[in-house]
């Protein structure tokens, strides 16, 4: 395997690489294919293009396009902490400059100090002068850098706000499930009471306590067999002393009547 095929980790800063299958992704960004057949994301060095979503984005992209030809050169910068490399791309052969510069001098970007371009500074100054591309606008235009930040915060208040939303949601679930539970087993314990309680006037008084009072045979022992013996004889003497009171009675009624005939005649 040459050299211009070997794989980008044995490859230097400063290495020219020869790239093909071009797309580009926004004003400082493209896909490319090296030639080892390996696909990765370029980013170019020593500039920074307005954001897609910004109002010179798609202007920016657009501009780079109109840039690509064949063959295409990359001289390597480095790699970014988004694993992406970091170089600067030469398209064809009647351009003495790099696509980095030209989207400067055009005005479609800035210059970012984080991977330095040599002519970089110059180029911007000449791009704000003639009011070129994004310097065709006040001093309020956002810058891309400033932009990401705000899209960054922005996005960290939508998922604080998502997390905060589905934390209210989660509570809410738990509550309703807690209420549908509690009515569920207070549905189960009326429907319990319904099958025992009793139905009509019959179940009524089958469940009414039973007041009637039971007496108890008693039991037939020698003291109650002397109660009674002791009894009997009573009545018979009663009977006896009546009777002798009426003869007596009878025999005071005889005599007094027999008086009552002597003394008239």
């Amino acid at each position: 395997m040459n050299q211009s095929e070997s794989p980008l980790n044995l490859r230097r800063v400063g290495d020219k690489i020869h790239v093909t299958d071009i797309y580009v992704i926004d004003g400082d960004s493209l896909s490319v294919t090296l030639p080892c057949g390996e696909k990765r994301e370029v980013r170019l060095a020593g500039i920074d293009a307005p954001e897609l979503a910004q109002k010179f984005g798609k202007k920016a992209r657009d501009r780079l396009e109109g840039m690509v030809r064949l063959p295409a050169v990359l001289y390597l910068k480095g790699v970014d902490h988004h694993d992406r490399i970091v170089g600067e791309v030469y398209f064809g052969t009647e351009h003495s400059s790099s696509a980095n510069l030209r989207m400067i001098q055009a005005g479609y970007a800035y210059s970012d100090p984080r991977f330095p371009l040599e002519g970089a500074d110059h180029a911007q100054d000449e791009a704000s002068r003639e009011a070129l591309g994004i310097w065709a606008t006040n001093s309020r235009y956002v810058k891309p850098w400033t932009f990401r930040e705000r899209s960054e915060e922005q996005q960290l208040a939508k998922s604080q706000e998502q997390k905060k939303d589905y934390k209210q949601q989660r509570v809410a679930c738990i509550r309703e499930e807690a209420q549908r539970r509690a009515d569920k087993t207070r549905l189960q314990n009326t429907q319990v009471s319904v099958e025992r309680a009793p139905v009509g006037e019959h179940a009524t008084q089958k469940h009414l306590p039973d007041t009637t009072i039971t007496r108890s045979p008693v039991p037939i022992t020698k003291t109650s067999e002397n109660s009674q013996s002791r009894s009997i004889r009573v009545n018979q003497r009663s009977k006896g002393c009546l009777v002798f009171s009426l003869q007596i009675a009878a025999l005071v009624l005889l005599a007094t009547a027999f008086t009552w005939v002597i003394f008239a005649g």
